[in-house]
């Protein structure tokens, strides 16, 4: 919750995961399959938005114009790579029957991720300077607190937790839509809103994370 809004987190969540299973689909199989495409969902989902991340302070135009344009790439991307075609069974389907057997390590990794979460921006100075940009940018920026740093930091988190999105999507469906073009992996982000807005009311009233 930074005051930026970012169409490209869905295309993000399924680039990410497309990469990872292409990368362990080359792999000889091991029985860790699933937990090192999460890893990998998590590592280049963070390029990713790290990516979104410097062509927005690059460019210096506002957040919602460049995600429209980094959507399309991400999407033309992942068409690419996936030559138009539903991707299922495989690795895919490894991450399915994996979290199908482990309906727990879903509930370990939200918990993981939401102490990481509280502790990098409630906790370190990274944290209380992001607090500060998204209450008063200019005070912040004229304070000494560094904008761009930031900024990219906060991309580069997003994508991350973008990666985990994907990871679970597959995980759920046993598949990934390698179809998606003209901003169709916009849905992706939209089906998060009901619980966003459910979460931000309740932040108010404890903590927001």
């Amino acid at each position: 919750n930074s005051g930026r809004f970012d169409f490209s987190l869905g295309s993000m969540a399924v680039l990410s995961t497309l990469i990872s299973i292409r990368i362990t689909s080359s792999m000889p199989s091991t029985s860790g399959t699933a937990i090192i495409n999460l890893l990998l969902c998590l590592l280049f989902g963070a390029m990713l938005g790290a990516f979104s991340g410097g062509l927005y302070v690059l460019l210096k135009i506002p957040p919602i114009i460049t995600s429209l344009g980094v959507t399309l790439i991400f999407e033309g991307i992942t068409y690419s790579i996936a030559e138009g075609k539903y991707i299922n069974g495989g690795d895919a389907m490894a991450i399915y029957n994996f979290m199908d057997k482990n309906w727990w390590f879903a509930l370990i990794l939200i918990l993981f991720v939401l102490a990481v979460m509280i502790f990098v921006f409630d906790h370190t100075k990274f944290g209380y300077n992001y607090k500060a940009l998204r209450e008063g940018q200019k005070v912040s920026v004229n304070t000494g607190i560094k904008e761009v740093p930031n900024a990219i930091i906060c991309y580069t988190i997003c994508g991350a937790l973008m990666g985990i999105v994907g990871f679970l999507s597959v995980a759920r469906s046993g598949g990934l839509d390698g179809r998606s073009l003209s901003f169709a992996s916009i849905g992706i982000m939209f089906n998060a809103f009901l619980p966003m807005f459910i979460g931000g009311f309740i932040g108010r009233f404890s903590n927001d994370k």
